[in-house]
């Protein structure tokens, strides 16, 4: 089985798994999203009043190509 590159992943961006983090994407006005790294992909909190958390490949594709950006609000 091949490593696990998620933990190089958020090195790459500066951030550690685990950690919160904020990703905006401009689509239809500006979207910001609370996000955070973990073992099994890239993981975002879209709803501000429950605590789920979904994995989010669309996402980390934007980020990877540059579509979407980390900011430090």
């Amino acid at each position: 089985m091949a490593e696990n590159k998620m933990e190089q992943v958020a090195v790459m961006f500066g951030k550690k798994l685990g950690e919160e983090f904020k990703i905006k994407w401009e689509y239809l006005g500006i979207n910001i999203y609370d996000c955070r790294f973990e073992e099994n992909g890239l993981f975002t909190h879209y709803e501000e009043e429950y605590d789920d958390v979904y994995e989010d490949n669309d996402l980390l594709k934007m980020l990877l190509t540059g579509e979407a950006v980390i900011v430090d609000e």
